[in-house]
């Protein structure tokens, strides 16, 4: 699969090692996503880093070019996305150092410039690397932590730990 932008509603549910192989084009949190299951996850759009480069370097033809109006029409049907790294090289050990950016409203609507200005600075995040997108819905969390076993070792999954807080802090 070569090419450079991909939806969720246009792609199917790849298995795992599909969606991993992708992770040289998307970055592994942009490639993974493609293996979960559509109602598990917001809406989304993944943009190679060519075509990221591509909409920096030639904003000026931002509405001539039909990967682009696809691009407009998300965000003006999504109120609010969030603009998210996915770092072709990335370790689970760097997520949450590259920048993520929220916008709302008519800031993501068919004002190009602002997208154009979050991509530059979303990528800006990881000088010297590659670097694809997700763009988003976003949805407004109610807890917040992890689960998972990176906080400590464990050899199952049945005794991961679950550490959250909720919005209310109950």
């Amino acid at each position: 699969m070569t090419e450079e932008i991909l939806t969720s509603s246009s792609t199917e549910r790849l298995e795992w090692d599909e969606a991993s192989a992708l992770s040289s084009l998307y970055g592994p949190k942009g490639a993974l996503l493609l293996s979960l299951p559509r109602t598990w996850v917001p809406p989304f759009i993944l943009l190679s880093p060519n075509l990221v480069d591509f909409i920096i370097t030639n904003q000026v033809i931002w509405s001539e070019s039909p990967i682009l109006e696809l691009l407009v029409t998300f965000l003006q049907t999504n109120p609010t996305v969030i603009i998210r790294s996915s770092i072709i090289d990335e370790t689970i050990w760097e997520r949450g150092s590259f920048k993520s950016v929220r916008l709302e409203g008519a800031q993501s609507g068919t004002e190009s410039c602002n997208f154009v200005e979050v991509l530059k600075s979303v990528r800006a995040s990881a000088p010297q690397r590659r670097v694809a997108v997700i763009v988003q819905r976003f949805i407004e969390p109610q807890f917040h932590g992890e689960f998972g076993n990176l906080l400590r070792i464990s050899k199952t999954r049945d005794h991961w730990e679950v550490s959250s807080v909720s919005a209310s802090n109950f």
